[in-house]
């Protein structure tokens, strides 16, 4: 009796260090709320962005470009010269920063204001042009901070 405790004592200190050993290789990581959306979805959610009205993409985009970088980097990567702009997020969260190249219009915007002496102005819809629509993305969320083109 005595070897059979000892050798079921040996067999479950084996089995403790089998357990433990196999607990400590796997990874124990939880998923965080700091992870970002991939790739694959910020230029898909941008593409989407860059044919809304206002400025719109006209076909296929050309030439995605994406990149994840901090609010600040990405829009001080594609500011104009003077342009200001005060974003509601601190300057190091981290966004997409997609652009694509293709034709481009613009669409909308408010009709002309009229007197009553001159007749009726109709608008007409601009030429596309060939442009490059860039968008910023909250990296998390994928939702739309600032977009020019």
């Amino acid at each position: 009796m005595t070897n059979n405790k000892k050798v079921v004592g040996f067999i479950s200190f084996l089995i403790i260090v089998v357990l433990v050993s196999l607990t400590a290789c796997t990874d124990q990581t939880k998923p965080t709320t700091d992870e970002t959306i991939n790739q694959d979805i910020a230029i898909q959610a941008a593409i989407g962005y860059c044919k809304m009205p206002r400025l719109e993409l006209v076909g296929d985009p050309q030439n995605i470009r994406a990149k994840l970088l901090t609010l600040e980097e990405a829009y001080q990567s594609i500011r104009s010269e003077g342009e200001t702009t005060n974003f509601d997020l601190p300057m190091d969260t981290k966004v997409w920063l997609v652009q694509m190249d293709g034709q481009l219009q613009l669409v909308g915007g408010p009709l002309p204001v009229q007197s009553t002496n001159t007749p009726a102005i109709t608008p007409t819809p601009s030429q596309p042009f060939w442009g490059t629509c860039s968008v910023i993305l909250d990296g998390k969320s994928g939702s739309l901070i600032y977009m020019s083109g």
